[in-house]
């Protein structure tokens, strides 16, 4: 029934299909052909130029040229410059140019992180492998062969460029520029691009002759409600001469001050108090006493690093122990190690220059070249570490030759360490002494009042108390004269068994030294025994 109904519907369908088809191919049998003929249609076609308005075909286009011959001298004449013969020179200087460009980003690529991260003022941070820090609070993780990565930022990077550009906040041509002007890599970029502006090859240059960051160096604002602990710090914890540190305080070499104003504003805006810290400030100068840069150390955290616009190059810690001429410089990594190095020299007649580079930073080699010419001494402290050889080799391989002395610590990594191992030692040996010091007095014969002093003077150095001067070399006299009685002790028993003195006599010997050296009350040695003894080695020495 529904196959019924649809048949009259497709026939008709058909019908119209075979009827418009009939009516196309009468269509096109009523359009009248053209006859071809060797003549072109348009030489029979009489056209006239004046009344249809057509330009005047020109002479030399006749029928026979082919048609875009004649099109082109219908056509208005060109506007293009007539072509430029080829100049071989300037496409070798272009390619000339695009090696020293390919050269320079190899060169980029191929420098390690850790090298860029110093020259930007950043540094290892203690306890955490791979971590970096600057004042700036950029606290960048390094990984070799990866790149690095900004936890506070949110950010990372693949290589040396990136890195330049996120820190020092640059784009990416003026941070390759940055790095080739802070490693000497291939030519200054200014030679490379030919297409630049005359103010901007200045710029340039001006960059690859004097610039190492762009932003200029901001003096750390001193705060004297900071210093005491800031001293505290360096005498303490660091184990530093207070002498040294108060003199080199005087100078306006070391000093404190708070954080930097943007850094306390960023700490702020994340809801942190920023006025609790503490930086000890190391002021780094050139050789004509100019204020370049400064080294900061947090001491209350792990933070060390540059001051803002410091410069590596141009600027260092240092200070000078005697007078006259300089004969003897020192070279440390940092400054806490400077002043380390200053506090356990033992020949204090050589006029020393303490000069610290802050890891792998540059050195004034002229200065150093001075010295050994006047016949005076490198000294080459750097750390016990490979960094620290590496720096001091670098340093020989430059010098090439001279009265250099290498001078690693033998104990800890620094010198500081050193130090403070020393001083540990020292304090140990001195808190035992002052422990005993009481019994010493009543061995050699002081009074009881002498003696009670000297239990009052322990019982304050028990307690934190700092010995005093006099006190210290009132103890180191008494400890002589109870050590040469010691030993006056063992000549005399010698003495007697080879004057063949009896075996009594020997006891009372061995009995007499054995109350000297009592622990709890020492007896001191009579006149009468002190003058036995004196005559009885005097009698050996005779024979």
């Amino acid at each position: 029934m529904h196959l019924a109904r649809q048949m009259p519907f497709a026939a008709s369908v058909s019908k119209n299909a075979a009827i418009q088809k009939n009516r196309k191919h009468q269509h096109l049998a009523s359009i009248p052909t053209i006859p071809r003929t060797s003549t072109p249609v348009f030489e029979r076609v009489k056209i006239s130029p004046e009344r249809d308005n057509i330009p005047i075909m020109p002479e030399s286009a006749t029928p026979s040229q082919p048609v875009a011959a004649k099109k082109q001298q219908l056509l208005p004449p060109s506007k293009t410059k007539p072509a430029v013969a080829f100049n071989r020179a300037a496409l070798d200087r272009a390619r000339e140019k695009q090696r020293e460009r390919e050269l320079l980003t190899q060169q980029i690529l191929a420098l390690p992180l850790e090298d860029v991260a110093t020259r930007l003022g950043m540094t290892p941070k203690k306890g955490e492998k791979g971590k970096w820090c600057n004042e700036q609070l950029k606290n960048i993780s390094l990984t070799e062969g990866k790149g690095w990565y900004d936890w506070n930022a949110g950010v990372g990077g693949k290589n040396a460029t990136s890195l330049a550009m996120h820190v020092l906040e640059i784009d990416r041509r003026a941070a390759r520029e940055w790095l080739a002007v802070q490693f000497g890599l291939s030519r200054p970029i200014y030679y490379i691009s030919s297409c630049s502006s005359a103010a901007t090859k200045q710029r340039r240059k001006s960059i690859a002759n004097t610039s190492i960051d762009r932003r200029p160096f901001v003096v750390p604002v001193p705060d004297e409600s900071k210093w005491m602990e800031v001293q505290s710090y360096l005498v303490e914890q660091r184990a530093l001469p207070l002498e040294l540190v108060e003199a080199l305080h005087r100078d306006g070499k070391i000093y404190a001050s708070g954080i930097a104003p943007a850094v306390l504003k960023r700490l702020q805006q994340q809801g942190k108090n920023g006025k609790k810290l503490t930086n000890a400030v190391f002021i780094r100068q050139n050789l004509h006493g100019e204020a370049k840069g400064a080294s900061l150390k947090d001491v209350r955290g792990q933070f060390k690093g540059m001051a803002e616009g410091s410069r590596k190059d141009v600027g260092w810690f240092s200070f000078v122990q005697g007078q006259g001429e300089v004969q003897r410089i020192v070279l440390t990594e940092s400054a806490i190690d400077a002043m380390s190095v200053a506090a356990l020299t033992k020949y204090k007649h050589l006029t020393t220059l303490y000069i610290a580079t802050d890891g792998t930073g540059t050195l004034p080699l002229e200065l150093l070249r001075g010295c050994i010419a006047r016949g005076g001494q490198i000294i080459l402290a750097q750390d016990a570490d490979r960094a620290g050889e590496k720096q001091a080799w670098n340093v020989v391989k430059a010098l090439g030759k001279g009265n250099i002395i290498r001078a690693a610590p033998s104990l800890g990594k620094d010198w500081n360490e050193f130090l403070q191992a020393t001083v540990r030692a020292t304090q140990l040996e001195q808190w035992y002494k002052v422990s005993e010091w009481w019994r010493i007095a009543q061995a050699i014969g002081k009074t009881n009042k002498y003696v009670q002093r000297v239990k009052i003077v322990a019982s304050e150095v028990e307690s934190n108390q700092p010995l005093s001067k006099e006190a210290k070399a009132s103890m180191e006299q008494d400890f002589c004269k109870w050590r040469e009685i010691g030993a006056s002790l063992w000549k005399w028993w010698r003495a007697a068994i080879m004057l063949e003195k009896t075996a009594d006599d020997l006891q009372q010997i061995a009995d007499i030294a054995l109350a000297f050296f009592a622990e709890q009350h020492p007896l001191p040695l009579t006149a009468e025994i002190l003058l036995q003894m004196q005559q009885d080695i005097e009698l050996l020495r005779q024979l």
